[in-house]
């Protein structure tokens, strides 16, 4: 039978504020938009629909999971960064909001820059390409000449950089390498000098 949207996010912040979710009712909206694919405002002006046994399940395992202590992105399957969706997973690094701080500084730093003169970066330990590709995308319509190196010792790893950094569009921007540290860059047999 199906039930009311009002009445799934009600039992939703019960279940998360029962595990000691001081956040529950924003986390129980945040899911329900996610597995829907549709905004809060979207969610929360629609109250009064009903959803389907399948979504309503799904919305149920992921209020079960997140009341034991996963991450909301693992769940979801996505990070907001800057503005930015990006796809994570389990066993890659979630990025944090600090990291925020740093790549404002690299754009403003590269803003100041003249246009067109070459910008070689590295990112050790990408992870899901935040940095790179956050960096890449903002610069996409600009006349910087931008390249980055992305290096992860996880294949994973690389493999879901790679896919984030073709979904906003700036893979041409950024050479994944699937290594040690500077081994992988070693490898590419030639001399690399980065800003």
């Amino acid at each position: 039978m199906d039930k009311k949207i009002s009445a799934i996010l009600k039992e939703g912040e019960i279940r998360l504020t029962k595990s000691g979710n001081n956040r529950a009712a924003e986390e129980s909206i945040l899911l329900l938009s996610y597995l829907l694919n549709k905004s809060r405002f979207n969610i929360l002006f629609n109250r009064s629909l009903s959803l389907s046994p399948k979504d309503i399940q799904t919305y149920y395992d992921w209020i079960d999971s997140r009341s034991k202590g996963m991450p909301l992105q693992y769940i979801t399957g996505f990070q907001n960064f800057m503005g930015l969706e990006f796809k994570v997973e389990k066993g890659i690094f979630i990025p944090r909001p600090e990291t925020e701080i740093l790549v404002e500084k690299i754009i403003n730093i590269i803003s100041l820059m003249p246009d067109k003169v070459e910008l070689c970066f590295l990112d050790v330990g990408t992870g899901s390409g935040i940095i790179p590709v956050t960096i890449c995308n903002h610069f996409q319509n600009s006349r910087k000449n931008i390249h980055f190196y992305a290096v992860d010792i996880s294949a994973k790893a690389i493999i879901l950089a790679t896919e984030n950094a073709h979904r906003l569009k700036c893979a041409e921007k950024i050479t994944f390498c699937h290594g040690n540290m500077f081994d992988c860059i070693k490898n590419l047999n030639r001399e690399i000098l980065f800003d």
